[in-house]
C-alpha cells in the first residue's frame, strides 16, 4: 500500500548511496518504447539493455488480454506470482474497486489464477471459496515443500502443497490450501481448504497476513510452516500425515514468543513483511527491525537488527510505507554464507536505501551496510531530480537471469513533482497538479553490491504521452517454469496508492538480457 498524494511532501536530497555515488550506467537516454521481440536485445547509447521480448500475459478491461474465454475476473493489483509444480499461478487483490469503495464486501472476490504453459490462457483457479470472498486482497500465495512431519520423522516423498493467505480485519487470518487433485469446484477452479489460523485480531490494521515460509528447526529436526499475524509476530504449524486438518497442518494455539527487551518493547511497533532464511536462520521484519528465531523445543525471536537506531534522521516510521521490506537471503559479498537484503522505506519522505546486513561478525551481532537508494538511481534513469518519494520491494527481491550470471530484482514506484511532471509520463488515475506517481512499471537490477541498472517492464518510455498503460508499480515478479521459455521472467504488479481503481491489475513477461 502506498500514500495518497495530498499526504506526500516533496523532499529532494543529495545524498547518495554507495553504488549510486559511481554514477554506474545511470544515463538517461531517450528510447521508443518496447523491444525487438526477436534477436537480442537492443542496447542503449549508454550500454544498458532494455529487455526483449516484452508482451503482456494478462490485462483486464474492455481491451484485456490474456484470459481464457469464458473467464470472469478482474483485478486491481497483481499481488503475488509463484512457480507451483510446473504452473505458474498469480493472486489478486480488488482493493480500492468499485465495489471496495461501496463497501460491498461480499463482492469483493479477490482471486487466484493460473496458465499452464508459456503459450496458454489464464484461468481462475480460486475464487469466492469459503470466507475469501470477503476479503479485499489476498495478500500471500507461496508453495512450501514439507520433507519432516511434526515430530521430525522424514515423509519420504516430500509434500508440496500451495498456500494462500488473507485477513479479514477483526476476524482474524486465514490460509487456503490448494488441493492439487480435486479440480471439481466449479469451472477450472480446483478446490481450496480454509483454515483460519489465528483468534480474533485486537488490532486489524496491524495485523495483515503478508508472508509464509517453511523452516526446519535446527534443535528439533521439524519442519515447521509460519505464517504472520501482524503485530503478534508469527504463528507456527506442522506437518501431520494423519491429521484430517487442511493442509494437514496442526497450528500452534499462540504465537512464538517475542523476546524485545534489547529494544525496551513489549510488542511489535508494525505489522511484519516478510520472512526469510539465511545460514539456516529464520528471520522476520517488521518496521525498522530484523528479528532472528532462536530455534529449540520453547523457540523465541530476538532483534538482531535496529535500522532506527542506525538511522536516527530517517524521520518517524509510517506503518502504511512499512519500514523495512522484501527481505531476502543474497549471497555474501565475500563468498561465504548469506547476507539480507531489504530495502528501508520508512516514510512519506522515503528514497527506499537498499541495506545489507552481513554475519561476518556472527549471527548476533550483523553489520549493515547502505548499498545505495533506489530515488537516486531513478533520477539518473528519468534524468531529472524531482522525485519525492519511493516504495520498493513491495514483497521480495528475487534472483534472475542476466546473461552468464544471476543478478537481483527489486521493484518499486516513484513520485514525480514540480517541473519533472512534464517530462515523464504519468498514471492519469494518480496526478494532481502538483504530484504524480511515474506510469513505468520500473524495476532496479543488482547485479553486486555495487552495481545497479534501472530497467522497465515493457522497454523505456520517452515521452509525457506514453503514460498508457499505466504499470505503475512492480509488485513482483517469478522466474518462468517452463522449459520452453527459459530465461523468461514474470512481472506482476500496481498499486492503487488509495485512489479508486478497476482493471489496473497486469502480469507482463520477457527476457532481462
Amino acid at each position: 500500500m502506498g500514500l495518497r498524494l495530498n499526504r506526500l511532501k516533496p523532499h529532494v536530497s543529495a545524498k547518495m548511496g554507495c553504488g549510486a555515488a559511481t554514477g554506474r550506467r545511470c544515463d538517461q537516454a531517450a528510447l521508443p518504447r518496447g523491444a525487438d521481440a526477436g534477436g537480442p536485445a537492443a542496447p542503449r547509447p549508454d550500454g544498458r539493455s532494455v529487455g526483449r521480448g516484452w508482451e503482456p500475459s494478462l490485462t483486464f478491461g474492455a481491451n484485456g488480454v490474456g484470459l481464457k474465454p469464458g473467464q470472469q475476473a478482474s483485478g486491481t493489483e497483481t499481488m503475488h506470482l509463484e512457480a507451483h509444480k510446473g504452473e505458474l499461478f498469480a493472486s489478486f487483490g480488488r482493493w480500492m474497486s468499485r465495489d471496495f469503495v461501496k463497501k460491498d464486501w461480499p463482492n469483493m472476490k479477490p482471486f487466484i489464477a493460473r496458465v499452464e504453459s508459456a503459450g496458454g490462457r489464464w484461468v481462475v483457479d480460486m475464487q469466492a471459496q469459503g470466507s475469501s470472498r470477503y476479503a479485499p486482497r489476498m495478500t500471500c500465495l507461496k508453495s512450501v515443500t514439507f520433507a519432516r512431519d511434526r515430530h521430525g520423522k522424514d515423509l519420504g516423498a516430500p509434500v508440496q502443497q500451495l498456500v494462500a493467505c488473507f485477513g479479514l480485519g477483526g476476524h482474524g487470518n486465514f490460509m487456503l490450501f490448494r488441493d492439487d487433485a480435486d479440480g471439481g469446484a466449479g469451472g477450472e477452479q480446483h478446490r481450496w481448504h480454509e483454515v483460519k489460523y489465528t483468534a480474533k485480531c485486537a488490532d486489524p490494521a496491524g495485523d495483515a497476513a503478508r508472508a509464509v515460509i517453511v523452516h526446519r528447526d535446527a534443535v528439533t529436526g521439524v519442519d515447521r510452516i509460519f505464517a504472520l499475524q501482524g503485530v503478534r509476530g508469527a504463528l507456527s504449524g506442522a506437518y501431520d500425515p494423519s491429521s484430517g486438518a487442511p493442509g494437514r497442518v496442526v497450528w500452534n494455539e499462540q504465537p512464538e514468543r517475542l523476546d524485545l527487551g534489547s529494544v525496551k518493547a513489549k510488542a511489535l511497533p508494525f505489522r511484519p513483511l516478510a520472512l526469510a532464511v539465511a545460514n539456516g536462520k529464520l528471520y522476520m521484519s517488521s518496521a525498522g527491525w530484523v528479528l532472528q528465531r532462536v530455534d529449540g523445543p520453547e523457540p523465541h525471536w530476538k532483534v538482531v537488527v535496529d535500522v532506527t537506531s542506525l538511522r536516527p534522521t530517517d524521520g518517524k516510521l509510517m506503518q502504511a510505507v512499512g519500514g523495512i521490506r522484501g527481505l531476502s537471503a543474497v549471497p555474501a559479498p565475500g563468498g561465504s554464507g548469506s547476507s539480507l537484503l531489504f530495502c528501508w522505506n520508512p516514510n512519506a519522505s522515503s528514497r527506499s536505501w537498499i541495506l545489507r546486513a552481513d554475519f561476518e561478525q556472527g549471527e548476533d551481532s550483523p553489520k549493515v551496510v547502505e548499498e545505495t537508494a533506489i530515488t537516486q538511481l531513478a533520477k539518473h534513469y528519468l534524468g531529472q531530480g524531482t522525485l519525492s518519494y519511493t516504495l520498493a520491494a513491495y514483497n521480495d527481491i528475487m534472483e534472475a537471469p542476466w546473461g552468464d550470471g544471476t543478478c537481483h530484482l527489486i521493484g518499486f514506484e516513484t513520485v514525480v513533482h514540480g517541473a519533472g511532471m512534464k517530462s515523464v509520463p504519468l498514471d492519469p488515475r494518480q496526478t494532481s497538479a502538483k504530484h504524480g506517481f511515474w506510469a513505468g512499471g520500473g524495476f532496479v537490477v543488482r547485479k553486486g553490491a555495487g552495481d545497479f541498472e534501472v530497467m522497465e517492464v515493457g522497454g523505456p518510455r520517452s515521452s509525457p504521452a506514453q503514460a498508457d498503460p499505466a504499470l505503475t508499480a512492480v509488485r513482483c515478479y517469478k522466474n518462468s517454469p517452463f522449459p520452453e521459455e527459459a530465461g523468461t521472467v514474470y512481472f506482476g504488479g500496481y498499486d492503487c496508492n488509495s485512489f479508486p481503481s478497476d482493471d489496473t491489475a497486469w502480469i507482463y513477461k520477457g527476457r532481462l538480457r
